[in-house]
């Protein structure tokens, strides 16, 4: 039969006529890769990783990635978006929110600053306006009897 090479056989030497080859060169970009991957984790039936993954989707279409990219990201969100979670069905809003809808809310901050979600953020500036002065934009809160009692004469 046939001879099998063993453990203590030594490796064939290279001849000096034949060159190395060189690793493939991918195609696929980093962001290429992230875009799958998120993709990939939308798809998945953990509803936590679903919602983190629909978050960072948004993100990178805020950051202006190619429209191909974009494109993928946003049909995984339509997809999640009909997931029974709640959870998850907020989680791809905020995406789109951030994605498409100008919020008052930088990359620096969600990166460096203790951003949790859109909705704790916007009471957190909803409560800071009523705090305000109502010269300063603020608005004024109704006095401890209840509701304000609307002008004369006006």
């Amino acid at each position: 039969g046939r001879r099998r090479s063993g453990r203590g056989s030594p490796a064939p030497a290279a001849t000096a006529a034949t060159p190395p080859v060189p690793a493939p060169v991918s195609s696929v970009t980093t962001i290429d890769a992230a875009v799958e991957r998120l993709i990939r984790v939308m798809k998945l039936p953990d509803a936590a990783a679903a919602q983190r993954a629909a978050r960072a989707a948004g993100y990178v279409i805020a950051g202006g990635c190619e429209w191909v990219d974009a494109e993928a990201l946003l049909l995984g969100l339509f997809a999640l978006s009909k997931s029974k979670s709640e959870e998850v069905q907020l989680a791809v809003g905020e995406a789109l929110c951030f994605a498409f809808g100008n919020v008052g809310v930088t990359p620096a901050e969600v990166l460096e600053g203790s951003f949790t979600t859109l909705s704790v953020t916007s009471k957190m500036l909803l409560t800071g306006l009523d705090d305000a002065a109502p010269e300063a934009g603020g608005v004024a809160a109704p006095e401890a009897g209840g509701v304000a009692a609307p002008e004369a004469g006006g």
